[in-house]
């Protein structure tokens, strides 16, 4: 999956699934501008060659286990199992304190 700017590719990552960022000249805020975990164009032509490149070895592009655990915890926390719990907690704290 090639991508701009969205909230989805880490959790396409999370699934195992190749993921490359095509990135504009604008304003970046994809989570993996400060998670360099993957490969990053802005360049047609380099973006072509890994396109070849997938297409002679795609197994080689897929996101190793310790990407996937690296990606889980810096986008999700250290309890991603919890992750939408701690978050809305949090957001109800704030709104009270409002």
């Amino acid at each position: 999956i090639i991508f701009t700017q969205s909230s989805f590719p880490d959790e396409i990552l999370l699934m195992g699934i190749p993921i490359w960022q095509w990135r504009w000249a604008g304003f970046d805020t994809s989570v993996f501008l400060d998670l360099p975990v993957i490969p990053v164009f802005c360049s047609v032509d380099e973006l072509k060659e890994s396109i070849n490149k997938f297409m002679d070895s795609p197994v080689s592009f897929y996101p190793t286990k310790e990407v996937k655990e690296k990606v889980l915890i810096e986008c999700f926390g250290p309890y991603p199992d919890r992750a939408a719990g701690i978050i809305t907690s949090e957001m109800v704290r704030q709104l009270k304190d409002m």
